[in-house]
């Protein structure tokens, strides 16, 4: 240290050190993202009835929006949700860069996987659609095409899933929570 250096003496500070946040304040912030996403969802719902009605037209709506749901939840969902964080956490403790190439190298590949998987369920919607329903003619169309539209959604129930559990590795809860508000 210099005459004219007007630093402290001891340890720097670490600037770069995560900051903590509080157990009460974190779950205070889930528990109000839970009940805004809770009052959103009901609206939207509320809005889906109003324009399709409760018929023909918003069975087959319900079965397509509902297909992709069931898919990502069976086949992804749960590895991602249990395997992801401590692999994450892990890597970050364990590699010199903190995890970031591990991390990278890993969203990667499962967004090629999400991809592929949402690409062979698009293709397979008629199959997909005639397991979860006895719909035939025109219903049995229009559930299919609709469920052709939502089928992307397992790509970014995937994506939401995987990027939210980076953000958990890293202690940031609640964009995870909002993020469904928005």
């Amino acid at each position: 240290m210099t005459a004219t250096d007007t630093r402290p003496a001891g340890p720097a500070p670490d600037s770069a050190a995560p900051k903590k946040t509080s157990v009460l304040r974190s779950g205070a912030l889930m528990a109000a993202g839970s009940i805004v996403s809770r009052a959103t969802g009901f609206i939207r719902s509320a809005v889906v009835v109003a324009a399709l009605g409760t018929g023909l037209l918003g069975d087959s709506y319900a079965v397509a929006n509902t297909v992709p749901n069931i898919i990502y939840i069976l086949l992804i969902g749960g590895a991602l949700n249990a395997v992801f964080v401590p692999e994450l956490v892990r890597a970050a403790k364990e590699h010199a860069d903190g995890g970031a190439a591990y991390t990278d190298r890993l969203l990667t590949a499962c967004t090629v996987a999400l991809l592929s998987l949402t690409a062979v369920a698009v293709l397979a919607a008629p199959l997909i659609v005639s397991v979860y329903t006895d719909y035939e003619g025109a219903q049995a169309s229009t559930t299919v095409a609709l469920a052709r539209y939502c089928l992307p959604q397992i790509l970014f129930y995937g994506l939401f899933t995987l990027l939210g559990q980076v953000l958990n590795a890293r202690g940031r809860f609640g964009a995870m929570m909002w993020t469904p508000v928005l």
